[in-house]
């Protein structure tokens, strides 16, 4: 008897609970965005009668749960690496969408003596004279301000000096909790949390180089009211309320061509064809006049970057250098950077990348010089590092010059290990390409199309370089 009532109640409880479920958005967001966040579910749910939950933590900790299956609709992510993440494991449903960009600051609580100075000198000398009680940043294995507080002081070479004193907070409000209390003196936080009175009268700040893109993606089982939070989330409305917390929106704001990408772009082709020219040529001459065990894989690991997927490379070098590795330890010791987040790891990955551009018209070149010819330097005394210079290297110099503009052309090209290992670091790691990329998630077709023609005219004008030069050299 008890049976026959009980199971209409708990069926009755079920429906009334999925259909209360039904009408609420479940939104997993970066920690940053607890002070905008609220703002924006206030005026959505005032016009479209729908109730939003949130849950707040670390970019990292967020894209696990998801990835375990944990309910959410929507994710707000304070790093694009995690939305790449998540798009691998295929726990999206439609594309990227950029949101905002976001500063960091260095902030002194007002218990504090520190000298603030965008460069961290003061930071450098408060460890040297001992004045330094605790320093909060929050944990770079899972939280994007982290990971981007951990780059700045590597590159202020304080990263070894100051672990005594660091304080790792899970998240960035965590790490805001840290820095507001009198035993930590200093922290590196989100810049929008500089625009709450409350929380700028209990200190001093001042900007860091470097900003975060900011990235959501919708899950893969989300419910039908994600598409509508989302466009109201990309609409100039949304964009006013962004701007009023501190965030450089993406959306409602036409921005200028990013020049400062494109000055990284052209630094890191430069730096990485430089450096393949000799690399290069070392690896072409031991293939073509070689007789060695392993040559044939030799070169087919050579060539592997030109079948391999670039997101695939970027993970290999990411998982084989993590900073924890013997690999990782000796690339920090030689550079002073980790591999991820950095310029100099972006090199490094993209010269492994553009390996097979530089040595492949190298060895065509040199194996096409006849052996006559070599003979008959060896006949007339010339030792074969003479042979090589005057006789070889003449002759093989238009495959040479090929092979550095091909991997100067194909590095100012790249974007998949670029962003695997580089993320999107203004001034640092963020090239064309990404400025391109954001523009076109951004729906700023006008500036993604004049970036474009610029890397359009680049190849164009090297490539054309290149082909009169050897025409020239064939002539002669």
């Amino acid at each position: 008897m008890r049976n026959k009532f009980i199971k209409p109640f708990l069926a009755m409880l079920l429906l009334v609970s999925m259909g209360a479920s039904a009408d609420t958005l479940r939104v997993a967001a970066a920690a940053n965005l607890r002070f905008v966040l609220p703002e924006l579910i206030r005026e959505y749910e005032h016009s479209s009668h729908h109730k939003i939950n949130v849950t707040y933590g670390a970019s990292g900790n967020l894209a696990t749960q998801i990835i375990h299956g944990a309910p959410y609709d929507v994710f707000f992510s304070a790093n694009p690496l995690f939305i790449d993440i998540l798009m691998e494991q295929q726990k999206h449903r439609g594309q990227r969408i950029n949101y905002a960009h976001s500063e960091i600051v260095l902030f002194a609580n007002q218990y504090s003596s520190l000298n603030l100075d965008n460069q961290l000198q003061g930071l450098k000398q408060a460890i040297e004279q001992n004045q330094l009680e605790k320093f909060a940043i929050a944990n770079p294995k899972h939280a994007p301000y982290g990971k981007l507080a951990q780059h700045l002081l590597m590159e202020a070479d304080i990263w070894q000096t100051i672990q005594p004193q660091l304080l790792l907070a899970e998240s960035a409000s965590q790490t805001l909790q840290f820095a507001l209390t009198s035993n930590v003196d200093a922290a590196i936080l989100p810049y929008p949390y500089m625009t709450q009175e409350k929380i700028k009268q209990q200190g001093r700040y001042i900007k860091l180089p470097g900003e975060l893109s900011q990235q959501l993606i919708i899950t893969k089982d989300a419910s039908l009211l994600a598409e509508p939070f989302i466009k109201f989330i990309t609409s100039e409305a949304a964009g006013k309320i962004f701007i009023k917390h501190g965030y450089l929106p993406i959306t409602g704001n036409p921005r200028t061509i990013d020049w400062q990408a494109l000055e990284v772009s052209i630094k890191l082709a430069l730096a990485t064809s430089l450096s393949l020219l000799p690399i290069g040529l070392i690896l072409a001459y031991s293939l073509a006049r070689g007789r060695f065990r392993g040559k044939y894989l030799a070169e087919a690991l050579i060539t592997l970057p030109l079948v391999l997927p670039p997101t695939v490379l970027g993970y290999f070098l990411l998982v084989g250098m993590d900073s924890n590795s013997a690999a990782g330890k000796l690339f920090y010791s030689i550079t002073g950077d980790n591999l991820a987040f950095s310029f100099s790891g972006l090199w490094f990955a993209s010269i492994i990348y553009s390996l097979p551009f530089a040595v492949q018209p190298m060895l065509r070149a040199l194996e096409n010089i006849a052996p006559e010819l070599r003979e008959a330097a060896w006949c007339s005394g010339l030792s074969r590092w003479k042979t090589f210079i005057k006789i070889e290297l003449p002759l093989a110099w238009p495959g040479i010059l090929t092979g550095l503009i091909l991997s100067f052309c194909h590095t100012l090209g790249e974007f998949g290990v670029v962003l695997m290992i580089g993320g999107n670091i203004a001034g640092e790691t963020r090239t064309l390409l990404i400025a391109i990329y954001d523009s076109v998630l951004a729906f700023d077709q006008q500036q993604a199309m004049q970036m474009s023609l610029i890397l359009l005219a680049i190849a164009v004008i090297t490539v054309t370089a290149i082909y009169r030069f050897n025409h020239r050299l064939m002539r002669v």
